[in-house]
């Protein structure tokens, strides 16, 4: 999930709302050898743009052991 503030910009307006699921257990495994495994999250939410900030209002689900 990497946006471009180009692409953000396109949804100053009406915002953009989110939906979808990443996986993330390998960058965070290298992170922390302590970490034994991280299940796919759903990421879900909307982000209100302006011409100065974006805020980001997020849920996420997943397993994280």
């Amino acid at each position: 999930m990497k946006w471009t503030v180009i692409q953000l910009q396109k949804f100053r307006e009406n915002g953009m709302e989110i939906d979808e699921t990443v996986n993330v257990a390998q960058e965070l495994k290298l992170r922390d050898p302590e970490i034994r495994d991280v299940t796919p999250v759903h990421v879900t939410g909307r982000a209100d743009i302006n011409s100065q900030k974006v805020t980001f209002q997020l849920r996420l689900t997943g397993s994280f052991t």
